[in-house]
């Protein structure tokens, strides 16, 4: 895959409408927008992402739609709903020695974007960034992430439908693929992931001087001191980890002699649910 002329392709869709030029107008010509809509595309996916969420991560049913696929499908409908209020100019205070004329604000598209999707929300948080990529007027180049392959697999099955490659490109593959991306040029970098490799991507950002937004990951300790009472304080804890809701690294400590006693009540908390549970936790 030539992913120069894959890039040199995609400026040239963005550079095709002239300076200043409505965001809406770019989207509405160069993006088939009606057919990324939650009403189609999606539900025709929907059971398939479902089953690759389960079987890159043993997400159930549950915790795969709650979490992915209606975050997915709201974001998408935010950004067909409000894209073209959002690609209006805004008028702003013009300053007393420039009375004489008036000011505003154009919103434009930065260009070629770059985004990195990460293994633990695989569709989500590849998907979403790209809704408000391409809502934006940009062009995108989606890499994600290898260890959830069969998410990858649907993941480029939708751009592949969706879009021409001149406009949204999904390019899967690992650190070669990766390393490989990252020495080409990008108007925007969107980085989801660790904060080691999100060095990388910084550092390489800056030779270009390219903007660049990290989410990165992290621990978020749950302490259960050991004297409070267990008994109302494991349910909530369980309840927080097993959801995760976007901090799916989440982990509660108990001092090494009244652990036990706290396993005890997650145990009995998972013997009453059923095989359906949205589990993501481990207990060790």
């Amino acid at each position: 895959m030539d992913l120069m002329n894959i890039e040199e392709e995609q400026e040239q869709s963005v550079k095709m409408d002239s300076v200043g030029s409505k965001i809406w107008h770019i989207v509405d010509k160069f993006f088939p927008m009606g057919k990324f809509t939650s009403t189609n595309i999606l539900e025709k996916y929907e059971d398939e992402c479902i089953l690759a969420l389960g079987k890159d991560l043993g997400k159930s049913q549950t915790e795969a739609y709650l979490t992915e696929v209606v975050l997915i499908r709201d974001e998408l409908k935010m950004a067909i709903r409000n894209t073209k209020k959002w690609s209006k100019p805004k008028r702003v205070p013009t300053p007393i020695i420039l009375a004489v004329a008036s000011s505003y604000r154009q919103p434009e598209p930065y260009g070629v974007t770059l985004i990195v999707s990460p293994w633990n929300y695989p569709i989500a948080l590849g998907l979403m960034p790209l809704i408000g990529a391409i809502s934006a007027g940009n062009t995108a180049v989606l890499k994600p992430s290898e260890l959830a392959p069969a998410s990858s697999v649907i993941i480029t099955k939708i751009i592949s439908e969706c879009f021409r490659p001149e406009h949204v490109i999904s390019i899967e593959g690992g650190v070669e693929v990766a390393t490989e991306l990252l020495q080409h040029r990008y108007d925007y970098i969107f980085f989801t992931g660790g904060t080691k490799v999100g060095q990388v991507y910084y550092e390489a950002a800056a030779k270009n001087l390219t903007p660049v937004t990290l989410e990165l990951g992290g621990k978020s300790p749950c302490v259960v001191d050991k004297k409070v009472n267990i008994n109302e304080t494991a349910n909530p804890a369980i309840r927080d980890e097993i959801v995760g809701w976007w901090d799916p690294l989440a982990q509660s400590f108990m001092p090494q002699a009244d652990g036990g006693e706290f396993i005890t009540k997650v145990d009995a908390f998972f013997s009453q649910k059923d095989d359906d549970l949205p589990v993501t936790c481990q207990i060790r």
